[in-house]
């Protein structure tokens, strides 16, 4: 679609997957119906522009139709067949033994990497239909006859797909420049490490990782280790890792395969994204995070007349101290030690900061990495109602809540969530405590408020636990009435006040989020449920974000995952995907109120984004442009900056 002022800009590539099975094509053979005239208009687009956009057929059971715009496609273009089963999102915890004896990883797999691959064999300037996808399967020998040969199984794997590969042993031709054939293939290939015992100690397998590394192509570490290695080789991390099972041996592999490809996939996107930041200032792009062994070799090139390196690379971001270390690097080979002269952001970062891109100049950035120090946000989320329908799933909520909490982590701020402590794949507390493990380097990043009803239900070996756990980076607190209690005290409390019928429960959830609303400087609202308890009068988000706003503070509004932040994005006149509505269920008077209060004063309390971002953010559901443009709000308001960019920063979001 054509980019608008306000919106961001028109992906550079379009993807079509048509999921084709009987009832697809039922919809689609008869002339004029909707499905009908939608995949018309979809294919002849594909038709007319070739180079920017691709269409993956995958058809379901041999579904094949005689006739309409499928059967044009299907005898032009060559599609993925699956079964009906393979389609089914796979259990994770799942042991083997559990699962269905008709379907396997590797079945599961097969369709995400054939469509990866297909992508990356469509854009990539170094991959083709003609020339595809090679895997350099970097090895030791077996140390002993009776160790498992883990390369014959990749071999085994591999020649199952559609990828090429270099095999040094079947590669290598009689008369060839050995090698030549090794350092080259290693340099452009996506190598795959087998890391069995030896292989971290043997030079050979020491270089290729290190070409690998320094020529910056994709890297998949398959972990084989049996019994272990003696030291292990700094040359060898900083990559993603998956585990062999030796009672899972072809998944395991199936496995790998699938990251490298991905990884891969990455490579060439990140290849795509760095055209826009060719004269913009930046010194750097690689695409893996920076590590001592790459950061050598591009020092050792950059020249020395330069006083500030910018550096920017794919997501995750590195920790502190991943960053610290570059910059003892970076002042061994002569720059200046000091926050000015090394910037190292991630595309979200750079957003989340007020970064800007500025023509033939080095990049704009308002604030600086630790600018939400004593800094408090708010978070409510839960899972709507809407997400299907919106083509999303409670992961798609996950993820957006885990690129907000790492920001806000990095960004020294600290992040405020009223929650129960559940025993499930999607509990919000626990998520969020795990990414304070990972990214929070200070012991107040993470603050979990329970409402006194939730306490008494709980038991107290959770809420130990859960204490225990988050100790380092953050603090568990029981609320009664107006207050935050420990959990020894909320114990001592508990003699005189253990009574919760159903008014003391509605009684404990608005003391807890009154309270929350008066100790956080603002509030984020993604999602939410639109159906309320039983004992309640309104969904609990419309009533966090009703007092949030009562206390005056400002509110970051997320419609995109549909529920209570589409309805309050409806009611204060922002834009919501695709004009979808959505109403609360069973209103009552109370929540009519809170809405008229909300359509009233949100737009009277300054969020530090413009109007357009503040529409985007309404709109989006794409975790890295929610996370990125919460945390440019809180930083302008931080550092009273002004809300016009002097640049662009949609390029590398």
């Amino acid at each position: 679609m054509p980019a608008s002022d306000s919106h961001p800009l028109a992906a550079q590539i379009t993807v079509v997957i048509p999921v084709i099975d009987t009832s697809l094509i039922r919809a689609t053979t008869t002339v004029g119906t909707p499905w009908s005239l939608y995949l018309n208009d979809a294919l002849k687009t594909y038709d007319n522009d070739t180079s920017r956009r691709l269409v993956i057929p995958v058809i379901i059971n041999s579904a094949f139709p005689t006739h309409g715009p499928l059967a044009d496609l299907l005898n032009n273009t060559q599609g993925i067949h699956v079964s009906a089963a393979h389609l089914a999102i796979p259990n994770h915890s799942t042991s083997i033994d559990e699962e269905d004896e008709t379907t396997t990883w590797i079945d599961h797999l097969f369709l995400e990497r054939e469509i990866s691959q297909a992508i990356v064999q469509h854009i990539s300037p170094d991959w083709s239909i003609d020339h595809p996808l090679k895997v350099f399967i970097s090895h030791t020998k077996k140390e002993t006859s009776g160790e498992e040969d883990v390369t014959d199984i990749v071999k085994k794997i591999i020649d199952t797909t559609h990828l090429d590969s270099f095999f040094d042993e079947r590669s290598i031709q009689t008369g060839d420049k050995w090698k030549e054939a090794l350092q080259d293939n290693a340099s452009n290939c996506a190598l795959l490490m087998i890391r069995t015992d030896l292989y971290a100690s043997r030079l050979w397998t020491q270089k290729e990782v290190l070409l690998a590394k320094e020529h910056d192509v994709p890297i998949v570490t398959l972990s084989a280790l049996a019994r272990g290695e003696e030291r292990g080789s700094f040359l060898m991390d900083h990559v993603p890792t998956v585990a062999f099972s030796s009672a899972d041996t072809d998944s395991s592999v199936a496995r790998a395969l699938c990251r490298l490809v991905d990884e891969a996939l990455k490579r060439t996107l990140w290849g795509l994204q760095a055209l826009y930041t060719s004269d913009t200032g930046f010194d750097w792009k690689p695409v893996h995070a920076p590590e001592p062994t790459t950061v050598t070799t591009w020092l050792k090139n950059h020249p020395r007349d330069d006083r500030h390196l910018w550096v920017i690379h794919p997501d995750p971001p590195l920790t502190s101290h991943e960053k610290n270390l570059i910059r003892d690097m970076c002042e061994l080979a002569g720059f200046k030690r000091n926050d000015a002269s090394l910037t190292i952001v991630t595309p979200r970062e750079f957003l989340s900061r007020g970064g800007a891109l500025l023509p033939g100049q080095d990049p704009l950035i308002e604030a600086g990495e630790r600018s939400l120090n004593g800094r408090r946000l708010g978070i409510s989320v839960s899972p709507s109602e809407d997400l299907e329908r919106l083509g999303l799933s409670d992961s798609h909520l996950d993820y957006a809540v885990a690129e907000l909490a790492q920001l806000t982590f990095l960004h020294g701020g600290t992040l405020v969530y009223g929650g129960r402590i559940n025993q499930d794949a999607h509990d919000m507390t626990t998520f969020m405590a795990e990414q304070a493990e990972r990214y929070a380097d200070t012991p107040n990043a993470f603050e979990n408020l329970q409402p006194w009803c939730v306490y008494l239900t709980a038991t107290e070996q959770d809420l130990r636990a859960f204490e225990d756990r988050i100790a380092n980076v953050g603090s568990l607190r029981i609320v009664f009435a107006d207050q935050k209690l420990s959990l020894a005290e909320a114990a001592q409390q508990r003699v005189a006040s253990n009574r919760c019928d159903d008014s003391d429960k509605m009684k404990s959830l608005t003391d807890m989020r009154q309270l929350a609303a008066s100790t956080t400087h603002a509030r984020v609202l993604i999602g939410g449920s639109l159906e309320r308890s039983t004992y309640a009068r309104v969904p609990g988000t419309l009533q966090e974000v009703y007092l949030q706003l009562r206390a005056h503070r400002p509110v970051y509004i997320c419609g995109g995952f549909g529920g209570i932040g589409a309805v309050v994005a409806d009611a204060v006149g922002l834009p919501t995907p695709d004009d979808y509505t959505v109403t609360i269920p069973d209103i009552t008077p109370e929540a009519v109120d809170m809405l008229s209060f909300i359509r009233e004063n949100w737009q009277n309390i300054d969020t530090g984004l413009t109007n357009a971002e503040q529409a985007d953010l309404a709109m989006s559901h794409h975790p890295s442009m929610i996370a990125g443009l919460i945390l440019r709000g809180m930083n302008r308001l931080v550092n009273n900056s002004p809300q016009d960019s002097r640049g662009d920063s949609r390029g590398i979001e």
